[in-house]
């Protein structure tokens, strides 16, 4: 799958982020590993709603509302700060409020997918992160949702995931906000991506994209390997084309979705027929 390979941009993060720091002038990822790097190229703690980051990558302003939490925007701030100690994001009653202040607005200049809003449920996980696997202390849920493409014999799939550090517990559901306007794929912990024109093996993809702006807001997921739910939707999300690897845009091309809603289920559903599902894009 398509998603192991994303994975690596999200473990070379954490990697990164507890690497040793040393001493330097310009502030970059051997240096600042611990923190952020701001504007004046001075590192920072990474954990304040107004520059929120860590691995040395540029400091980031988490939308109004969020907190910074082990460095990640993402969930209000909880009662008394929210600052990037325990009791941040997902505290009780986390998320609940949303985020519309920050994100909502999608980009004018990209072209429109479409809404993804249908009637199917499709395959879902939650997972643990294994130890020496670079997600040791996460866990996360994730579904899948394949489209049929605008060309023949192609397949657009979407995928929607939710982390947290097994040390600080679950989110409490519902658990909504906004993307962080420095959002990749080593920082977010509501991460929706793309893989656009792919073979029938999810392979050989036109491209790969990631959803760096737009709400969320997950509304139920089980905490159990065996059988469960992850349910949600992404709303007015801009996906910019994107390189994994390095975890950084590739090129301008971008487009936008103003709804994406999924019902995840494992194991897995049965296999749709093939119809059209109220004059929507299916999911089979």
């Amino acid at each position: 799958m398509q998603h192991r390979a994303w994975l690596v941009g999200f473990v070379v993060g954490v990697l990164v982020a507890f690497a040793p720091s040393c001493g330097g002038a310009a502030c970059n990822a051997m240096n600042c590993s611990m923190g952020c790097c701001d504007s004046m190229g001075k590192c920072q703690a990474g954990t304040l709603p107004s520059a929120c980051g860590k691995g040395g990558a540029a400091c980031g302003a988490c939308a109004p509302g969020q907190a910074c939490t082990l460095q990640i925007c993402g969930g209000p701030m909880g009662t008394g700060g929210g600052s990037g100690g325990s009791g941040g994001g997902f505290s009780a009653g986390g998320g609940s409020a949303g985020g519309a202040a920050g994100g909502s607005a999608m980009d004018a200049g990209c072209r429109e997918y479409g809404d993804i809003n249908l009637n199917d449920t499709f395959s879902a996980s939650f997972n643990v992160g294994e130890p020496d696997s670079g997600l040791e202390g996460f866990e996360w849920w994730d579904v899948y949702v394949p489209l049929e493409g605008a060309t023949p014999a192609k397949t657009d799939t979407f995928v929607g995931e939710l982390y947290f550090e097994t040390a600080d517990g679950p989110p409490s559901f519902p658990y909504a906000g906004a993307l962080a306007t420095n959002t990749n794929f080593s920082n977010c912990s509501a991460c929706f991506t793309a893989s656009i024109g792919c073979d029938d093996m999810g392979e050989n993809c036109d491209g790969e994209f990631l959803a760096t702006s737009g709400n969320y807001n997950f509304t139920a997921g089980t905490r159990r390997a065996d059988a469960g739910v992850f349910n949600g939707e992404g709303t007015n999300l801009t996906f910019r084309r994107w390189n994994f690897g390095a975890d950084r845009p590739s090129g301008t091309e971008c487009f936008t979705v103003g709804t994406f809603r999924f019902r995840g289920l494992w194991p897995d559903p049965p296999e749709d027929g093939g119809t059209i599902d109220g004059g929507t894009r299916d999911g089979g």
